[in-house]
This record gives C-alpha cells, structure tokens and sequence, in this order.
C-alpha cells in the first residue's frame, strides 16, 4: 500500500482540528452562547445602529402604528379597554416589584394641592 507521506505540519494541524471538533460545547467562548440569548437587548443594539439619537421615536412610532392598528381592527372602545387593561397589569405588576412608577404617578395627579408641598 502505497500511503501519501504527511509532514509535522499537516499533522499538527489535524490534531488540533480533532481536538477542536471533540471539545466540550461548554468550553465555547461566552459570545457565541449569549449571541441571540436575549432578542430584546438584539432588538435594541439594531434600533441603536439603524437610528443612532433616534430610539424613542423609533420606538414611539411603531407603538403609534400598532395602537391604529388596533383602533382598525377592533374598534375604539375595545381598544381603550385593552389599553386599560394593560396598564392595569403594568401596575400591579410594578407594585409587586416594589417600584410602583404608575401607581404614584396616579397618586400625584389625583391627589391634593398640600401633599405635593
């Protein structure tokens, strides 16, 4: 059997290939685990680069579009219903993390002239 002669080169490199394919996912570099991890933080670092100064409206707009969706599809009382309803959830949900923002925002704007002193 006539077999291709393989310099050190070539096998070192064949090693360190094999070596690599058996090697324990664990042992990957963190980006590559954490890469698409959070779609949220991946939707944001786009807005970020596509609008650079301009997140919020960005972010505003596309609410806007789909609060007109909505009033389309469904109609303006159910819409405000859901609006309602979502907000309602919001702030139950803050006050059990203990950071009522919506909750005391209502407070404030409800409440009397000689508490806001």
């Amino acid at each position: 059997m006539n077999r291709p002669k393989v310099t050190v080169d070539q096998e070192a490199e064949a090693a360190s290939a094999a070596k690599a394919q058996e090697a324990p996912k664990a042992a990957a570099p963190a980006d590559e685990g954490t890469k698409h991890a959070h779609p949220v933080e991946a939707v944001q670092g786009w807005i970020h680069a596509t609008f650079p100064g301009h997140e919020n409206a960005v972010l505003c707009g596309f609410a806007g579009f789909l609060v007109a969706l909505l009033l389309f599809i469904i109609g303006f009382w159910a819409t405000l219903l859901l609006v309602l309803c979502i907000t309602i959830g919001v702030a139950i949900g803050q006050e059990l993390d203990g950071d009522p923002k919506i909750v005391t925002f209502f407070k404030n704007l409800l409440g009397s002239k000689d508490d806001r002193s």
